[in-house]
């Protein structure tokens, strides 16, 4: 497939207003999920941390790139650092265009850190589009967002997320999330 074809099948435009819409059964579903962070929300404020391993077979590769979708430069920065630290390749969007210039870039990232308010789209309906997108579907995304209420954790684990965090998050937190999506660490 030409990356020509990629942009255009995947088509993140008009996404700013899009709200996905999830079936009641299956928000239903992740409602308990969406708990689990609940109690240390409620004790800090601000913290949700709920990560799965994304396959059974781990990541093989010997650096893996993480695609760090937020639009505020200083906490790319922060994340970037933190991360390039620690062995990972980065690559980095803070917009729609720039989303699928990243997604268009070879190598494909080997996980997605997925802000939900972005300046001209809805961090959910590029989830929902990615989950459609046969080439990118499988591609592990953790939400990394201030939105940290449980319906909006419930809403990310039901159209796909592998993992959903609350910002701001401690670098430990999120390079173990990371770690345990691909696979490279047991779960927590």
């Amino acid at each position: 497939m030409k990356d020509q074809d990629i942009t255009e099948e995947i088509d993140l435009s008009g996404l700013s207003t899009a709200e996905p819409d999830i079936p009641a059964e299956t928000s239903r579903e992740f409602e308990n999920a969406a708990m689990i962070g609940d109690e240390k929300l409620r004790a800090s404020g601000f913290f949700v941390n709920i990560v799965r391993r994304a396959s059974s077979e781990g990541f093989k590769g010997s650096a893996p790139l993480v695609l760090i979708v937020e639009d505020d430069p200083g906490t790319v920065t922060v994340i970037d650092a933190v991360i390039k630290r620690h062995g990972f390749s980065t690559r980095s969007a803070g917009n729609l265009q720039e989303i699928i210039r990243a997604l268009n870039t070879r190598p494909q990232p080997d996980l997605i850190l997925l802000d939900i308010l972005l300046p001209d789209a809805n961090g959910f309906a590029v989830l929902e589009r990615l989950r459609r997108h046969p080439e990118f579907s499988a591609i592990p995304v953790v939400m990394l967002t201030s939105l940290s209420d449980p319906a909006d954790v419930a809403k990310g684990l039901a159209l796909g997320a592998t993992g959903y965090m609350s910002k701001p998050a401690r670098p430990q937190a999120l390079l173990s999330a990371i770690e345990i999506v691909l696979g490279m660490k047991a779960e927590e």
